[in-house]
């Protein structure tokens, strides 16, 4: 959201990134900067804040999945999943184990 001073911010603030954003999205419109932050009452929120993102970063399925080999994805079919052989393993022994549990709780 906007400010009227960077006084309202609070104690912890991070700049996270900026990146360059055409006006409303047309190409033919000027270049903005957009700045991405975070901003917390205190300090030791923030740290608590930046330490869940890199736990979660730790535990993202896009990375782990390429680094265990078990999908991939590509440009031309953006949320396409493309399964190798592995992950494909999983993932069949995961449906099976989960109609399993849901057939013993009468829900099938």
């Amino acid at each position: 959201p906007h400010m009227t001073s960077t006084g309202k911010v609070g104690k912890g603030f991070k700049l996270l990134k900026i990146a360059g954003a055409y006006w409303r999205g047309d190409s033919t419109k000027p270049m903005l900067q957009r700045i991405y932050g975070t901003a917390w009452a205190s300090e030791e929120d923030l740290k608590a804040y930046l330490h869940q993102l890199e736990e979660a970063e730790k535990r993202d399925h896009r990375r782990l999945g390429r680094e265990m080999d078990l999908f991939h994805f590509q440009e031309e079919a953006p949320g396409a999943v493309f399964w190798h052989a592995k992950g494909w393993a999983l993932f069949t022994a995961l449906i099976g184990y989960m109609r399993r549990r849901q057939q013993a709780w009468g829900y099938v």
